[in-house]
């Protein structure tokens, strides 16, 4: 087969050649390919994709939060050491680029930014504002990123962090909580082998997480997604380390307020407190597990095999 499309090739090669001068040209012309324009995309279009990929990074950063209790800081990176999985191929479309960070939003405790950008027509920047607990989201298209700092000075856009209002810090009652100094351990939750929780999240799915591994450093925590009663896939594993961040020089920010009192929920009843007016309520034993909230709600708990 080779061997004749190559002797079909010299032929056709070779009849051009021997062909008269004028229709050699016409063949040329005719040979020339029309000039190839390039794709037009309206705004609506190229807008339409960037909310999209911010609703995805949305909902895999909310997925990570709710996995390890802490609000995530990046969407790339491990998910449970501040990141949320998300590859630097995720965070890109055919017109969108997501910005890699995770916004805290200082005049609402429960909710935290997200930021995207049309590279490819130039129309500008979206933020996304969004609740942890129960997602309801908000986005908001700017000319510019300074127009768009201007407009929320709110979302702490220069240092690049965030804060869910139920992270670890907040877990600690708000306040100046050290080791060894009587206050509650953030990771007293992961620090029990077979140690276990479940919660019901709205949709129809549920999320089990299981302690293993457990030594004085850290553990391996690992979750189940399920959807019908039915694995979604392999469970993911995330190795813990037992840290502490340290508290920095400057003036720490006013503790948050906190409410307590016993929430009856599906697994049974617990000493409950929230920082969010109710509205997420947190086990006052283990930080780090949700009783109930707006989305999820706790229907299994196993303190796990004892010492």
């Amino acid at each position: 087969m080779k061997n004749t499309f190559t002797m079909l090739l010299a032929a056709l090669v070779a009849c051009v050649f021997v062909a008269q001068a004028p229709l050699a040209q016409e063949a040329k012309d005719e040979a020339e390919p029309a000039e190839v324009k390039p794709k037009q995309t309206s705004q609506e279009d190229r807008r339409k994709e960037c909310e999209e990929i911010i609703g995805s990074m949305r909902d895999l950063a909310r997925v990570a939060y709710a996995k390890s209790g802490e609000a995530p800081k990046t969407l790339t990176g491990e998910a449970g050491k501040q990141g949320c999985g998300a590859t630097a191929e995720d965070l890109k479309g055919d017109y969108a680029k997501m910005h890699d960070q995770v916004y805290a939003v200082t005049d609402k405790r429960g909710s935290a930014a997200l930021i995207v950008e049309d590279v490819a027509g130039k129309d500008g920047f979206a933020i996304m504002t969004f609740e942890w607990a129960s997602g309801d989201s908000k986005v908001d298209w700017y000319a510019s990123l300074d127009e768009l700092k201007k407009a929320h000075k709110e979302v702490k856009i220069e240092d690049k962090t965030t804060d869910a209002g139920e992270g670890k810090e907040a877990e600690g009652e708000g306040k100046d909580a050290k080791e060894g100094d009587g206050e509650i351990d953030p990771w007293a939750a992961y620090r029990k082998e077979g140690r276990n929780w479940t919660y019901e999240i709205t949709g129809g799915f549920k999320m089990k997480t299981t302690i293993k591994n457990v030594t004085d450093d850290g553990c391996d925590m690992e979750t189940q997604m399920y959807m019908n009663g039915q694995a979604m896939g392999p469970a993911n594993t995330t190795a813990l380390k037992f840290e502490t961040a340290e508290r920095g020089s400057g003036e720490m920010p006013p503790a948050p307020k906190s409410i307590e009192k016993e929430i009856e929920c599906k697994a049974g009843t617990f000493e409950a407190i929230s920082y969010d007016d109710g509205k997420t309520w947190m086990m006052k034993k283990y930080p780090g597990i949700i009783v109930k909230s707006e989305a999820m709600e706790l229907v299994e708990f196993n303190e796990g095999d004892e010492d």
